[in-house]
């Protein structure tokens, strides 16, 4: 039995082969009409926070950001999908991720600083010379956490 289930395994994994090769190139194309970057942004205190940035390739104007917020880090491709709708719909897309996610060398401590890492997120993302200084953030669960966190802070400075 084990013998057929590794066969069968063998041939579906031979069978999909070509197509997953199909599927990088597609990916691969439509990656070409944006401008993905990886970013580091250093907070207040010194924390670094990981982020993507998406714009479409060649364009120089400066244009809102919508933001995302999150401790969520799903793999690469979803969020890539994600911050490129944005851009489909006439914005720049952005990730932030908390510190300590991703690339951020930092420790994790949920909640604990959110605040004042989205208020410098947001605060780098005005000054980029493809942002025209309007910054909009979406999403639910802990994402919407940071939201409120956001406005909350914003109101104090």
């Amino acid at each position: 039995m084990k013998y057929f289930s590794f066969l069968i395994l063998a041939i579906l994994v031979g069978c999909s082969a070509p197509r997953i090769k199909e599927d990088d190139s597609f990916l691969s194309d439509q990656l070409q009409e944006y401008e993905i970057q990886d970013v580091l942004i250093k907070t207040r205190d010194g924390a670094l926070i990981s982020g993507m940035v998406a714009r479409k390739k060649g364009d120089t104007t400066p244009r809102p950001v919508i933001l995302q917020y999150t401790i969520y880090v799903r793999d690469t491709g979803r969020d890539i999908e994600s911050i490129k709708r944005s851009v489909d719909n006439g914005y720049v897309g952005m990730i932030g991720y908390t510190r300590g996610k991703r690339f951020s060398p930092d420790e994790i401590n949920p909640y604990e600083h959110d605040a004042n890492d989205v208020y410098d997120v947001i605060a780098w993302s005005v000054e980029q010379e493809w942002s025209d200084g309007r910054i909009g953030m979406y999403g639910g669960s802990y994402n919407g956490f940071t939201q409120w966190a956001a406005t909350k802070q914003c109101t104090l400075h």
